[in-house]
């Protein structure tokens, strides 16, 4: 009776730390081969990180768009473009996942000189259900030319969003050079500017079913004495 009932109060505190767990990042990709010079997708071969396993993969591929220690290699690096300073939008796309829904509110972005101008962000509980909360741009504005940025210093870009998902999408509109961009990395935030973190441990909802498990076999062990 001692063993079901710990696994009574553990189901509790699993329920109970799953009604107040902030949301969190479970994955993030970009399409395959959409990068056409040297980053960390296309040099690992890595093009999304999803859990499980845990933790989310931030050290590798296409992870590292949200790792605070990249920057000295690009996470994003294409010169594949519909017009002048109009990247291909079925290229320059990023989307995360989360664990539940997330209000993402801004985008900072760790910039080439050779950057960003503009972003669409998009959010939704599926990819087929994203309707988009606008299209921005940054705090330098609608500016052209080389080496317009500070090499590697961050640049928020901020939707004044209150709309929330288990999805957000980001797709590149504009950048400052015509035919080419690059960024370290493009990190989503909450309306208070915290980053959203990676997954680190299975959610709470998850030790339910295993805890739910091992009382079942208790349970079992229990009827057979």
């Amino acid at each position: 009776m001692k063993g079901r009932s710990a696994c009574v109060v553990l189901v509790v505190i699993a329920v109970s730390s799953f009604s107040t767990q902030a949301a969190v990042i479970t994955g993030i990709s970009i399409p395959v081969n959409s990068m056409d010079q040297g980053c960390y997708a296309r040099n690992d071969g890595l093009w999304s990180v999803a859990v499980p396993p845990y933790p989310l993969n931030t050290n590798t591929g296409i992870g590292r768009i949200i790792n605070p220690a990249s920057t000295s290699v690009f996470s994003l690096h294409d010169h594949v473009y519909s017009t002048s300073y109009v990247p291909d939008p079925t290229r320059a796309v990023v989307t995360y996942k989360f664990n539940q829904s997330a209000v993402v509110d801004q985008v900072e972005i760790i910039q080439h000189r050779n950057g960003i101008t503009r972003i669409q962000g998009f959010v939704g509980d599926s990819l087929g259900s994203l309707v988009s909360i606008g299209a921005i741009f940054g705090p330098n504005g609608d500016v052209t030319g080389v080496n317009t940025f500070s090499e590697g210093q961050s640049y928020l870009f901020d939707f004044n969003n209150t709309m929330g998902g288990r999805y957000f999408q980001m797709i590149v509109l504009k950048t400052s050079l015509s035919n080419g961009y690059a960024t370290y990395q493009v990190v989503p935030r909450d309306a208070n500017s915290v980053a959203f973190e990676p997954a680190l441990t299975p959610e709470p909802a998850s030790l339910v079913v295993m805890l739910g498990g091992i009382g079942l076999l208790l349970k079992r062990r229990r009827r057979g004495r």
